[in-house]
């Protein structure tokens, strides 16, 4: 397979659709225990020239992105590669997508993820609260030796977001987003992953939404579903592709 060249390789090929800056392929990167052959082979896999991560304004698929969050992830045996204290073993996912799947709502889906996460001890610790107004996912404790704050909170709030989406088959609007954190420079290319307003320097990172999200049934999937979730991954999660409803509440 050819390497795309390095200018506009994205937007070409896709567009209209939205793509990442590059910078944002660079801070994933960063820190990762991966050679130099190794990373150029996952980039000619996610066919991201390696002379675009050194662009200013370069910008790749979410497709691109997401093989290449694939390929570091099989490599690392980590699903959320380098962001916990620990790391997410190959299969966490899919274990934890078996769990919550058996639960009546999503509020007790959620509250199994809650305990699930207790067990895996990975230096993470998110809690949910509601009340008649709002339903509250926030990030009580991450790992504060992770590489990048930054994306421990973005991907793990997305990863939350998005398979719960998926649980319900129906994309969770949020009211707002909160990131504890200074908003970055490149944010704005970005943020379009998140539905929802979005506030920086904020106390905590947490998303808000309609608490009657919770009481949505948890919708029976099927194991080629499931399949086809995981071997995805993270592309239906991080980008919300996985066919859900926009019905209204």
């Amino acid at each position: 397979m050819p390497m795309p060249s390095a200018a506009g390789s994205a937007s070409t090929a896709f567009a209209g659709r939205p793509t990442l800056p590059i910078s944002y392929v660079r801070d994933f990167l960063a820190g990762l225990p991966i050679d130099a052959p190794t990373l150029h082979g996952m980039l000619h896999l996610a066919t991201i020239s390696p002379t675009l991560l050194a662009q200013r304004h370069g910008r790749v698929t979410e497709e691109q992105f997401a093989e290449l969050f694939r390929s570091v992830a099989l490599h690392m045996d980590d699903e959320m590669p380098g962001l916990y204290a620990r790391p997410l073993r190959c299969g966490t996912l899919k274990v934890l997508s078996i769990l919550m799947l058996d639960a009546p709502t999503l509020q007790v889906a959620i509250k199994r993820w809650m305990q699930f996460n207790r067990v895996l001890d990975d230096g993470s610790v998110f809690t949910l609260h509601r009340d008649e107004r709002e339903a509250v996912i926030r990030i009580d404790a991450y790992p504060r030796q992770a590489r990048s704050a930054r994306l421990v909170q973005e991907l793990h709030m997305k990863l939350v977001h998005g398979l719960c989406s998926w649980i319900i088959g129906a994309r969770i609007e949020l009211e707002r987003i909160d990131f504890g954190f200074a908003r970055p420079d490149d944010a704005a290319d970005y943020l379009f992953m998140f539905p929802g307003p979005a506030r920086f320097g904020q106390p905590v990172t947490a998303m808000v939404f309609d608490p009657k999200y919770l009481d949505r049934p948890v919708r029976r999937r099927s194991g080629l579903e499931l399949r086809d979730l995981l071997h995805r991954a993270p592309l239906d999660w991080l980008f919300d592709l996985a066919p859900v409803s926009r019905t209204p509440l």
